[in-house]
């Protein structure tokens, strides 16, 4: 997934989601997803009915019903991969935007392994999938390095 950009972010907002294979009601479920979890946006239907996401580990495309996610602005660069926190002993703030303005939402602790979903347009800040963090969480790059 190196190499593809995306300037949303979708929160899944319902309890258990269905992924699909297509923009389809009945189109094959393909995977899964739950509350709270983050994914960048691909594309959205045409009757914005139905938001293709950058799913990993799922070959072909991933897509969900919009009515169960929050698409949000953020400009990111897609890496899906584990990351490891290099803090040399302290906690790592985790923090709602790609900056020092962002709310602390939670931490990440020195030797954790952890997803990562993808890396600001600017290098500077990791996003992490952490599950029971609702909404993005963001982490400094200068302290979490992909394996």
């Amino acid at each position: 997934m190196t190499g593809m950009t995306s300037a949303e972010l979708a929160t899944v907002n319902t309890r258990s989601l269905r992924v699909r294979s297509a923009p389809a009601a009945d189109a094959e479920v393909v995977g899964g997803a739950l509350n709270g979890d983050i994914f960048p946006v691909a594309e959205k239907s045409a009757d914005g009915k139905w938001v293709r996401l950058y799913f990993p580990g799922i070959e072909g495309e991933t897509w969900v019903g919009s009515e169960f996610v929050s698409v949000s602005a953020a400009d990111l660069n897609v890496k899906y991969g584990n990351v490891t926190v290099n803090t040399g002993g302290a906690r790592l703030r985790v923090r709602t935007l790609p900056s020092l303005e962002g709310t602390i939402v939670g931490h990440v602790y020195n030797g954790e392994t952890r997803m990562a979903v993808g890396v600001s347009t600017d290098g500077q800040w990791v996003l992490l999938f952490l599950p029971g963090v609702a909404g993005p969480a963001w982490a400094s790059a200068e302290f979490v390095t992909y394996q």
